[in-house]
């Protein structure tokens, strides 16, 4: 009866012992979730400040861009112009008269 009894009671530690081991492991899986979120929170905090200044270097950069494109392009205008002014004083078109451009 002896034996019976300890083996109950070994099966009964056991089983007490299975419990407590889940609670501290669901205790410490919560915990751990916890710090994970906190440090997820503080990261995407650094990711938002790092998109924000990458868009900023966006608008300025594109900004640059339409400044030297307008600067070359008013210049490639002028080419055009100067350059139609030659073809027409060479080829000894009449200017100030309606419709000059016309007949040649």
């Amino acid at each position: 009866m002896r034996n019976g009894s300890s083996l109950l009671g070994l099966v009964k530690e056991l089983k007490d012992g299975v419990k407590i081991f889940i609670r501290e492991e669901i205790q410490l899986a919560k915990t751990e979730m916890a710090e994970k979120i906190s440090c997820f929170g503080g990261n995407s905090a650094a990711v938002g400040i790092g998109g924000f200044v990458a868009y900023a270097g966006l608008i300025i950069l594109l900004a640059g861009l339409g400044a030297v494109l307008a600067f070359a392009f008013e210049r490639d205008v002028g080419l055009v112009e100067s350059n139609t002014g030659r073809v027409l004083a060479r080829s000894g078109a009449p200017t100030g008269r309606p419709g000059a451009i016309q007949s040649l």
